[in-house]
């Protein structure tokens, strides 16, 4: 199955006034602009849009067709490129911010069929491109440069997904470890065990997070593969816009039911109490500065944080 949304209603975060709405999902936002994407019934991608959030007026829109897969491709944790791959691995990459095509090319292609074990992914940053072949009998990744579509080199040493982790680096799970290598040529750079999801929060920072209230996440510096802190009991919320900290939910003991919001220094790893919140769980919270919005069933609830 496939779970899309057909309508986008932005807020004014401090008073929660509507300020437009449009057809569409949002798929990614940096500064003052939103990409909408809308599907067909099939799930099928119909158009991709690129508006400003303070009034929804856009900025270029395309309507590609046979489009297989799409991926964002970041620098300095910031959207840079858009990638639409077609049918038979045709792919067409395209300037983030004003819609332009700047290549084109063409890589290895298998339609994904989940129930046979027959997965393909993307992930693309800092001008490379990656993608995540697994089936039933192997799991590899081929790497590319995204301005000039040339493969760089592949590997077949890994047992899960391939992602970006840090500037110029790219790290695979191979057996029990979570390996970091040099996304432009491959060399390994340092192994690390690790536990529970882990994904950039900057280009110096690594977060390794279960998500769950119970979990106990950490900050790994991406450098090196050293956990710098551990977030003690607790769970983090979603921000994409990280900047210096991040935003840590933990349970309250005394009294019981209650959340704590801490403010987690993604520098030295110390901790901030900001406050506490009726219960709340971080799975159905994320933030931007200054704000956490957490979704309660029937209603939104935003909340000022320092």
């Amino acid at each position: 199955t496939t779970e899309f949304h057909r309508e986008t209603v932005a807020l004014d975060a401090r008073t929660g006034d509507e300020l437009w709405r449009s057809t569409g999902e949002p798929q990614t936002s940096s500064g003052d602009t939103t990409m909408l994407t809308e599907h067909t019934d099939q799930g099928r991608i119909r158009s991709l849009r690129l508006v400003r959030v303070g009034d929804g007026s856009p900025i270029w829109t395309k309507s590609p067709s046979g489009v297989q897969q799409q991926a964002i491709g970041l620098r300095n944790q910031e959207p840079d490129r858009l990638i639409l791959v077609g049918a038979g691995g045709e792919v067409t990459v395209y300037r983030y911010a004003d819609g332009e095509q700047i290549t084109q090319g063409r890589i290895p292609w298998t339609v994904p069929r989940p129930d046979e074990g027959h997965y393909t992914g993307l992930n693309a940053a800092d001008g490379y491109l990656v993608v995540n072949q697994s089936r039933p009998e192997k799991t590899e990744q081929l790497v590319y440069r995204l301005d000039t579509m040339t493969q760089l080199w592949r590997t077949r040493a890994t047992d899960g997904y391939a992602f970006h982790c840090g500037a110029a680096r790219l790290c695979l799970n191979e057996g029990n470890a979570l390996v970091a290598r040099d996304i432009a040529t491959g060399a390994r750079l340092w192994a690390a065990q690790s536990s529970g999801d882990l994904f950039p929060v900057t280009d110096e920072r690594l977060l390794t997070d279960t998500g769950f209230a119970d979990g106990t996440p950490a900050l790994i510096d991406a450098a090196t593969g050293r956990i710098i802190s551990s977030g003690g009991p607790g769970s983090t919320v979603w921000n994409s816009q990280a900047g210096d900290h991040i935003l840590l939910l933990r349970p309250t003991m005394r009294p019981f039911g209650r959340t704590m919001v801490i403010r987690w220094s993604l520098r030295d790893g110390r901790q901030h109490l900001l406050g506490a919140m009726e219960w709340q769980t971080s799975q159905r919270c994320q933030t931007v500065p200054g704000f956490l919005a957490c979704s309660r069933y029937d209603r939104l609830q935003v909340t000022a944080v320092g």
